[in-house]
């Protein structure tokens, strides 16, 4: 009966190795796409960081041209 009880363990060991190793790789992608969207995020914050500094320097162009008008 014990050995029988082995095989049974060892059978829901092996199913559970194989569910273990599918939930690690989803991780895995999930991680992945979570450090690409980081970067795109980090990426376009710099650009609309770049362009507000622009704009200011705009405002401050047009801003002097006000009074010298």
């Amino acid at each position: 009966e014990a050995s029988e009880q082995l095989v049974e363990l060892n059978v829901k060991l092996a199913d559970q190795k194989v569910a273990l190793a599918e939930k690690t790789s989803a991780c895995e992608t999930l991680v992945e796409d979570i450090v690409a969207n980081t970067s795109a995020a980090e990426d376009k914050k710099t650009l609309a960081e770049e362009k507000a500094k622009d704009i200011e320097v705009q405002n401050k162009v047009i801003a002097v041209e006000k009074t010298d008008a």
